[in-house]
């Protein structure tokens, strides 16, 4: 006999819900993944390679950005065609 589900489906409304810890939530197919936040090395090192890459991408009219924290939804759920 096999073991039961046991693992809670998660809501869009209950992630945002959750309280600012530091913490990064990701909802992908009812499923909550949480990872830690970005640590200031992690950050140092971003904002370096974006500053290394500036020369190459403001020339061809690109952009570059360093995305912060927060809420995004594509409006559809993971996986959908």
């Amino acid at each position: 006999m096999g073991m039961p589900n046991l693992a809670k489906t998660w809501t869009r409304e209950q992630v945002l819900a959750l309280p600012d810890d530091g913490n990064r939530y990701e909802l992908v197919d009812g499923e909550l993944l949480v990872s830690p936040a970005p640590r200031w090395v992690h950050q140092t090192g971003v904002k370096r390679l974006l500053f290394l890459l500036d020369p190459y991408v403001r020339p061809q009219s690109w952009h570059r950005h360093s995305i912060p924290g927060g809420p995004r939804s594509s409006g559809r759920p993971v996986g959908s065609a």
